[in-house]
């Protein structure tokens, strides 16, 4: 596998950093060649996880000194950027090859708060405790919707703040209407990209304790 590209990444004021990311043409021939079980769309960094980190920029009491853990990461942009300010990260992919990257982006920006791991969001463990949740471009197809419903509702019992990020697809309408009783703060945030620019949908989630 080839880790020796690098795009440096900065967060509008924030000082910039490296993150190692593949060749698209060499990934697209492993896909081809069948060397890939699935798809890698992990391979491009998404406008979803731009606007993530913009917002953490804008508004980082979320995350400062919090126990953070992102799920279905791809290239990690959010826990790379977030470790700047949470206590410890947890960037997890159900697959190694984007977490091989991840820790490229590690090692090369010397970040000690973050560690990978493989986790499949379909088989949540029980014994998870985090502060804050962190999920960018995650509802991409309407068949996961329902285990994906179900792995956000299990974090918010465990009180866990979710931090969400989406594009703004007609297809996902009813599955972001779903988590609306929990949203406790929402905004929506223009990444500018190659074809203009793309609206995401920020919404904070929580739990809503009851005495």
């Amino acid at each position: 596998m080839d880790l020796s590209q690098y795009r440096t990444i900065s967060i509008n004021k924030s000082p910039g950093f490296q993150l190692a990311y593949p060749d698209p043409e060499q990934l697209k021939k492993r896909w081809e060649a069948g060397q890939l079980s699935v798809f890698p769309y992990w391979g491009k960094i998404w406008a979803s996880a731009y606007a993530l980190c913009l917002f953490l920029e804008k508004q980082p009491h979320w995350i400062r000194d919090k126990k953070l853990l992102e799920i279905a990461a791809g290239l990690g942009l959010p826990s790379l950027f977030a470790s700047r300010y949470a206590s410890t990260v947890i960037c997890t992919d159900y697959q190694q090859d984007p977490l091989d990257y991840i820790n490229e982006s590690i090692r090369v920006n010397a970040i000690a708060n973050i560690t990978t791991g493989i986790l499949d969001w379909q088989a949540i463990p029980k014994n998870l405790n985090y502060d804050v949740l962190l999920l960018s471009d995650i509802n991409y197809a309407p068949e996961a919707f329902p285990a994906l419903e179900k792995m956000i509702h299990t974090f918010l019992q465990m009180q866990t703040t979710i931090i969400l990020t989406s594009p703004q697809r007609l297809m996902a309408k009813a599955f972001i209407e779903k988590l609306q009783p929990y949203c406790i703060y929402q905004e929506e945030i223009g990444v500018a990209e190659d074809l203009g620019e793309t609206r995401i949908s920020l919404m904070v989630l929580q739990k809503i304790r009851t005495v």
